[in-house]
Protein backbone atom coordinates (compact mmCIF):
# COMPACT_ATOMS: atom_id res chain seq x y z
CA UNK A 1 0.00 0.00 0.00
CA UNK A 2 1.33 3.40 -0.93
CA UNK A 3 1.02 6.60 1.08
CA UNK A 4 -1.27 8.02 -1.61
CA UNK A 5 -3.62 5.04 -1.34
CA UNK A 6 -3.80 5.35 2.47
CA UNK A 7 -4.48 9.11 2.19
CA UNK A 8 -7.23 8.60 -0.41
CA UNK A 9 -8.80 5.80 1.64
CA UNK A 10 -8.74 8.04 4.71
CA UNK A 11 -10.54 10.81 2.80
CA UNK A 12 -13.16 8.30 1.56
CA UNK A 13 -13.82 6.92 5.05
CA UNK A 14 -13.99 10.38 6.62
CA UNK A 15 -16.34 11.68 3.89
CA UNK A 16 -18.62 8.71 4.55
CA UNK A 17 -18.69 9.47 8.28
CA UNK A 18 -19.19 13.18 7.63
CA UNK A 19 -22.18 12.56 5.36
CA UNK A 20 -23.82 9.82 7.44
CA UNK A 21 -22.92 10.65 11.04
CA UNK A 22 -21.75 14.26 10.92
CA UNK A 23 -18.41 13.48 12.55
CA UNK A 24 -15.21 15.03 11.20
CA UNK A 25 -12.93 12.77 13.22
CA UNK A 26 -11.86 9.17 12.75
CA UNK A 27 -9.28 8.08 15.32
CA UNK A 28 -7.45 5.56 13.14
CA UNK A 29 -6.94 7.80 10.10
CA UNK A 30 -6.46 10.96 12.17
CA UNK A 31 -3.52 9.36 14.00
CA UNK A 32 -2.09 7.66 10.92
CA UNK A 33 -2.42 10.36 8.26
CA UNK A 34 -4.23 13.56 9.13
CA UNK A 35 -2.23 14.38 12.25
CA UNK A 36 0.61 15.25 9.87
CA UNK A 37 -1.65 17.42 7.72
CA UNK A 38 -3.02 19.22 10.77
CA UNK A 39 0.53 19.75 12.07
CA UNK A 40 1.26 21.85 8.98
CA UNK A 41 -1.09 24.47 10.46
CA UNK A 42 0.50 24.30 13.89
CA UNK A 43 -1.41 21.26 15.19
CA UNK A 44 -3.84 23.21 17.38
CA UNK A 45 -6.60 24.01 14.89
CA UNK A 46 -10.04 23.80 16.55
CA UNK A 47 -12.21 25.59 13.97
CA UNK A 48 -11.69 27.30 10.61
CA UNK A 49 -13.63 30.24 9.20
CA UNK A 50 -14.10 31.11 5.56
CA UNK A 51 -15.72 34.34 4.43
CA UNK A 52 -16.50 36.73 1.55
CA UNK A 53 -17.88 34.10 -0.86
CA UNK A 54 -19.38 30.62 -0.74
CA UNK A 55 -16.83 27.82 -0.95
CA UNK A 56 -17.44 24.84 -3.24
CA UNK A 57 -19.05 21.90 -1.44
CA UNK A 58 -16.41 19.36 -2.44
CA UNK A 59 -13.60 21.68 -1.28
CA UNK A 60 -15.35 22.32 2.02
CA UNK A 61 -15.86 18.59 2.54
CA UNK A 62 -12.17 17.86 1.78
CA UNK A 63 -10.95 20.56 4.18
CA UNK A 64 -13.15 19.27 7.00
CA UNK A 65 -11.77 15.78 6.50
CA UNK A 66 -8.13 16.78 6.06
CA UNK A 67 -7.90 19.25 8.95
CA UNK A 68 -10.21 17.33 11.34
CA UNK A 69 -12.20 20.38 12.39
CA UNK A 70 -15.48 22.14 11.62
CA UNK A 71 -15.39 24.92 9.06
CA UNK A 72 -17.77 27.85 9.46
CA UNK A 73 -18.85 29.87 6.44
CA UNK A 74 -19.57 33.54 6.96
CA UNK A 75 -20.59 35.83 4.14
CA UNK A 76 -23.29 38.22 3.19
Amino acid sequence: MSKQWIFNRGIQVKKYWLENVGAVENFKYDQLVFKKVKARLGGRVRVMITASAPIAGNVLEFLKCAFCCPIVEGYG
